[in-house]
């Protein structure tokens, strides 16, 4: 959702058109689906790992 705001900012600062929100993500999926979101378990995995290295 981060990423739509800021290519939807740029695009009105440039005064160029853009794609609505759900176009961007069917475009998204199709061009690079390797890429994805984080799950919360992803990031609280990688959180405990960074604490237990502290210790």
């Amino acid at each position: 959702m981060n990423i739509y705001k800021l290519y939807k900012a740029s695009c009105q600062e440039a005064g160029v058109r853009f794609v609505e929100k759900s176009s961007s993500q069917s475009i998204w999926s199709a061009c690079i689906p390797h890429i994805k979101v984080a799950s919360a378990r992803d990031d609280v995995y990688a959180t405990s790992e960074k604490l237990r290295r502290k210790i």
